[in-house]
Parts: structure tokens; sequence; C-alpha cells
């Protein structure tokens, strides 16, 4: 901007301070890292004191769900817990060795590890895309990854996300080392603490990685009789007839409308009223996104850490039970996306910052936002995924290699 004053031009510039902020931290970028991941931290230290001196909602029912098969009680219809327990009965064997300590001492355990699951997921995820372990680097992603509403969702219902997720991540970790038994093992333990997680054995199938399959089976076998040796059997009868048939045939209507259900179903029903077109386009989906996805794996020869974000992307889309916490397992794919930069355009770059926002947020009163449209905010998070969903099939579809589309940083 100009004006004249008395014969002289004055000029205005009112980018400058914008100009000097930008400057100050592109110089200072280190610096300013560093300051982050301290705040953070210590902000992480704060949150998981008070977590250990609470209540974790989840992990008690974990807890005594355990103690509950230990006395050969059924888990399934014990009212003292805090929520229903949805999880097969061989799941309670990793929290054996929980229920023997006191319970305070037990949860704080279990947060620790929870905790710790964080930087194993940062640092396997990584190592999976060929990053340089530089360390500001992995404060930045882990302080982004930390503030994130799932993740902090996860650790304070005491939730088994990021114990499932590392296990998951350092699984496939070594598959791409060709270290099929320990793979497989981690594979198994991931999916036995999160069983959705199931469907990304689907990887292993495109890419005929039938060793790891193999043992994976032979896993499932060990387990099933170590079940059934701690006399588990009547409940596991229970669990598939009366807990998982449910869950097929529907339970996800009963969690449809609530806000802390971030998948397709919840958006369906936040803008559709008829219950069966609901179902109808629900099922539809299911069924198309799963053969899209074969095809476009399969034809394109993608990566397979391109592939295997997508598989992540499309269980959080499809699970009609997307809790909120589900959504930790979206940090492979942003970090897929990061190390693809040089083929995203500044639309896309924006998008991927749309996307990190919208899994920020978290409304306290979500009962307030009822009608159309507002209320797709409510959807956050099913946004956020959806973007991301997008962008990794049209990285895909530019039909990149793993040579080419993962630099090293």
């Amino acid at each position: 901007m100009a004006c004249k004053l008395r014969g002289c031009t004055l000029k205005f510039n009112f980018n400058l301070p914008q100009m000097q902020i930008i400057y100050f931290l592109k110089k200072h970028s280190d610096i300013c890292i560093y300051f982050f991941g301290i705040i953070v931290f210590i902000y992480s230290l704060v949150s998981i004191y008070r977590i250990i001196t609470g209540f974790t909602p989840d992990y008690s029912i974990f807890y005594h769900s355990t103690v509950d098969l230990l006395l050969n009680h059924n888990p399934y219809t014990d009212k003292s817990l805090f929520t229903v327990y949805n999880y097969p009965p061989v799941t309670n064997i990793l929290f054996l060795p929980f229920v023997y300590l006191p319970y305070f001492y037990a949860q704080l355990l279990f947060t620790l590890i929870n905790y710790l699951s964080i930087f194993f997921i940062v640092y396997f995820s990584f190592k999976i895309l060929n990053f340089k372990l530089k360390i500001k680097y992995l404060i930045l992603a882990t302080s982004l990854y930390f503030i994130t509403f799932p993740v902090k969702f996860t650790l304070g219902m005491g939730q088994v996300n990021l114990i499932a997720y590392a296990f998951l991540l350092y699984g496939f970790y070594m598959s791409q080392n060709l270290n099929n038994k320990t793979s497989s093992l981690m594979l198994f333990l991931a999916i036995l603490l999160k069983p959705v997680l199931i469907i990304t054995l689907l990887i292993y199938f495109i890419y005929k990685k039938w060793k790891i399959v193999k043992y994976l089976f032979i896993i499932g076998i060990f387990f099933v009789l170590l079940s059934i040796i701690l006399n588990q059997l009547t409940f596991d009868f229970y669990y598939f007839n009366s807990v998982l048939s449910k869950f097929f045939i529907g339970s996800g209507d009963t969690y449809s409308i609530v806000y802390y259900n971030q998948g397709l179903l919840a958006f369906l029903s936040r803008i559709i009223t008829d219950k069966t077109l609901i179902k109808h386009i629900y099922d539809f989906s299911v069924i198309t996104f799963l053969i899209i996805i074969v095809i476009t794996i399969t034809k394109n020869k993608a990566s397979d850490v391109l592939s295997f974000s997508i598989i992540l992307c499309v269980i959080l889309f499809l699970d009609p039970i997307a809790w909120q916490h589900h959504f930790v397992f979206l940090f492979l794919p942003f970090m897929v996306l990061i190390a693809n930069l040089n083929y995203l355009s500044k639309i896309h770059k924006l998008l991927i910052s749309v996307a990190y926002l919208l899994l920020l947020i978290n409304f306290k009163h979500p009962i307030d936002i009822t009608r159309f449209p507002s209320n797709l905010i409510l959807s956050h998070d099913f946004l956020g995924n959806l973007i991301i969903l997008i962008l990794l099939f049209y990285l895909i579809n530019l039909n990149i290699s793993n040579n080419k589309n993962l630099s090293n940083k």
C-alpha cells in the first residue's frame, strides 16, 4: 500500500511482521522444535500422572474380566464392569501378569507401557519409511502425535490401541526385513489385542507372504490350546455365539449416532434417518471398498507401505464401531503422505494440514450440535481419515514404486 505526502510516496508493507516471523522460524527451526518438544513432554508427564492416579475405565474392564475368567465367571454377563466386554477370552491371556498385582500398580504399569508405545510407534514408522533417525524429526513427530485427541483419549481411557499398534508396526517392519517368525508373532499379538486389525492380514495375502500366514496359523493354534488348558473353552463358545454374532448382525446400530463413533456408519446416521437405507449403503460400501482395494493394489503394484497404510484407513472407515481412540492408527498413513510431499500439490498439502487439525478436535458438548449440516463436523475424525484415504489413493494411482516414493530424511 502507498500514499502521497508532500510529493513523496510512502510505502507500507503490512506483510513485514509475518515475514519476520517466518524468517525467525526458518532460522531457528531446531530451537522451536526442541522447545515445542519440551512443552509437550512436560504436558505428557502431567497427563500420565493424572491418568495413573485416576481411573481408566477401559483398562478396568480388561483387568476385572481377566479376574472373572480366572474365577470361572462369565465376563460377558458381569454387570459390575464399567461397560460390556467385547473381546475374545484368548485376549485376556495377555493380561494375566497384571491381575497378580494390586489394581493401582497394575494400572500404573499398563499406563506406562501404553505411554512408551507412542515412542515405539514413531520409531518403527520412521524405520518402515527409511527415514533417517534425526532426533529433531523424532521429537517433532512424537509431539504432534501425542497432542492429537485419539492418542490422549486412548491413554485416558486405558485402551489397548497404542500397544496393539506398536506390535502391528513392529511386525510389519520385521516382514520387510524377512524375519517371518518374529513378524508373525507380533502381528498375532496385535490382532489379539485389537481383533479388528485382522483385516491388515489382507496385505500379506495380496503380496503372497505365505510363510507369515503359515506361522500366524501355528501361533493361533498354540493360543487356542492354551485357552483350552485355562478352561476358557466354554467362554469361547459363548463369545462366538452371543457376542461376536451380535456384532455381525448389526450391534453397531446401537452406537451409530454416538459422537465418539467416527466410522462410515456413524457418518451416514448423521445425514440419513432411514435405518434400512443406512444399512444398505453401509453393506454396499464395505463390499465395494474391499474389492476396490484388492484390485487397485494388485493392478498398480504399489509399495507394501502405501498399501498397508490404505488398509489402515479403510479399517477406520468401515468399522461399524470406530471409536475416536481407534484413530491412533493414522500415524503411519500420515507419515506416508509426508514422505511423498514432492508428489503432492499445494492444495494436497493444505488438505493434509486440515486432516491433522480435524484429529485435534474434541467436542465436550456434542449434543448441542444436532442439526444438519452443522452436525457433520461431529464426524471430524471420519472426514480427516477420508482426506488421508483419498490422498493415498491419489498416490497409489501415480504408480510410484517403493524405492521411488520413499525418500530418506
